[in-house]
């Protein structure tokens, strides 16, 4: 996770031994949540950070996913695609 000044703040890194176990694959199947490939960061930006323009990069030999919790419901694959929502 990068912040608005491109410095790193939080990042996860793992491996996995096995094939992954996707949630809702297979009927009363989930990843246990002490599984390797799954990680958790939690960031509390500073008062200055909010409203600014973060970077999430993403690598994985296979597939990868993500939740973002908190962050607004929009997403730009660069910052110039990036639109400000205007209500």
């Amino acid at each position: 996770m990068l912040d608005p000044q491109a410095q790193v703040v939080g990042q996860h890194e793992d491996s996995n031994p096995g094939a992954a176990l996707i949630p809702g694959a297979a009927p009363g199947q989930a990843v246990p949540p002490t599984h390797p490939e799954l990680g958790e960061i939690v960031i509390k930006p500073r008062a200055a950070g909010t409203g600014k323009l973060w970077s999430v990069v993403l690598w994985a030999a296979g597939d990868i996913g993500v939740d973002l919790v908190g962050v607004p419901s929009y997403l730009a694959l660069t910052a110039p695609d990036w639109f400000e929502v205007r209500q």
